[in-house]
């Protein structure tokens, strides 16, 4: 729903959220990717926990290095 106020927005979601992406298919054009790297770009210690969307479970920002 939409809340009756704006909320103050921060990185973390303290919620459920509507949509998660838990699975991505990437392929190239050798059609194999040998190793993937994740690293959370907004980390921040104070937000981590089973609750809180962008834990380390689901990270809202990162970066992914794919070697072929």
């Amino acid at each position: 729903g939409v809340p009756p106020d704006l909320p103050t927005w921060r990185h973390t979601y303290h919620s459920i959220p509507r949509l998660v992406l838990d699975y991505l298919v990437v392929r190239n054009r050798v059609g194999a990717i040998r190793a993937a790297g994740v690293r959370r770009v907004d980390q921040n210690p104070n937000d981590r926990g089973p609750t809180v969307f962008g834990s380390d479970h689901h990270p809202l920002l990162a970066r992914i290095d794919l070697a072929s």
